[in-house]
């Protein structure tokens, strides 16, 4: 199996623009991987395809899961989307109330040793946002890209203070 560990977070390059047919095509056929796995969603909330909403990679070059779809396809490799399932930057900024707080009533933030490179912050589970925000996204992805399975990382930076989880 073959994991692509591009991540979505860094905003300020081009996300998938060296992805092509004719690079891929060739290391899928003589890797022949049971499975490949490639970002949807990163940390910071940036995903790899277009979606309704607006969370997109700045500078992304293509809709990646529909592109290695295609490519899977052609060279009979399963397709598996990596979905960082509780961390989320751009749901935060967002919708602030859905980020999980601290003993203190504080909202957390994750991974903040990147605070200069991306913003990342853990999502209360009791939230709306699978309801609101994950649903959209995986309904966006099944539609478009038909995946093999999904990857949900399985980051859990609770426990949770907020007035829903106490």
């Amino acid at each position: 199996n073959l994991l692509v560990d591009y991540y979505t977070e860094v905003p300020s390059r081009p996300y998938g623009s060296g992805a092509t047919a004719r690079n891929v095509l060739p290391v899928l056929r003589d890797l022949k991987p049971g499975c490949i796995v490639i970002y949807a969603k990163g940390h910071s909330g940036y995903t790899t395809f277009p979606s309704s909403l607006r969370t997109e990679h700045v500078m992304l070059a293509k809709d990646m899961p529909v592109f290695f779809r295609a490519a899977t396809r052609r060279t009979g490799v399963r397709l598996i989307l990596y979905y960082s399932g509780l961390l989320d930057g751009i749901a935060a900024l967002r919708h602030p109330d859905w980020v999980m707080r601290d003993g203190d009533g504080n909202p957390m933030r994750f991974f903040t040793e990147f605070r200069d490179l991306f913003y990342a912050a853990p999502l209360c589970p009791l939230s709306p946002y699978f309801d609101e925000w994950v649903s959209v996204h995986l309904r966006e992805l099944v539609g478009r890209a038909d995946p093999d399975g999904f990857w949900v990382d399985g980051d859990w930076p609770g426990p949770c203070w907020c007035d829903r989880c106490r």
